[in-house]
């Protein structure tokens, strides 16, 4: 690494110039290559290279410090560190990744490979005759899967108030579907 009068480039680079920040990224090249070994995953190379120099330049444009001497100190705490934050959050999005794929999918179905069309119209008849509120109760739970807290704290009632209401709905629409079958 090339003697860099960071007392005179400091200023620069927090202007914005673009060759004194090439020249800092330059002088830190090799503390961000060596930074790069703890990545083993190539494609994630290049994305912690490119994090680590917009880091490099952020922290720079941070720093408040008046001792120029302290300033790669600082920027070597401050990438390590990031380095560290880095990787964290890739393994963070690994595992998730990876519970994510070991989850069973759900299939998608449609109204009419749940029920023949007889039992469609019989059930959209049934609901048909309930109050608007009771639909919309029924809607939130099994439509748009709300929990009992949420749709209790929407309508302004208890929880118990709910599962007893979704309790009834249910068995009212039962014997209405019986009725007509």
């Amino acid at each position: 690494m090339r003697k860099i009068d960071f007392a005179r480039l400091l200023p620069l680079v927090k202007k914005g110039q673009q060759e004194a920040q090439m020249t800092l990224i330059e002088a830190f090249e090799p503390l961000i290559r060596s930074l790069l070994r703890w990545e083993f995953i190539p494609c994630n190379k290049e994305d912690m290279h490119s994090y680590l120099v917009l880091k490099l330049l952020e922290k720079t444009k941070k720093y408040e410090g008046t001792d120029a001497a302290k300033f790669p100190g600082y920027i070597r705490k401050c990438l390590v560190h990031c380095a560290g934050d880095y990787q964290d959050a890739e393994k963070y999005i690994r595992k998730t990744k990876e519970k994510a794929a070991q989850e069973p999918v759900e299939e998608a179905y449609t109204m009419e490979t749940a029920f023949d069309w007889e039992g469609h119209k019989a059930l959209h008849f049934a609901l048909k005759h309930l109050y608007p509120y009771e639909r919309k109760l029924l809607v939130a739970y099994y439509g748009e899967n709300k929990s009992m807290d949420e749709i209790a704290h929407e309508y302004h009632i208890s929880k118990s108030k709910v599962h007893y209401q979704i309790k009834r709905l249910l068995r009212d629409l039962r014997a209405a579907l019986k009725d007509q079958f």
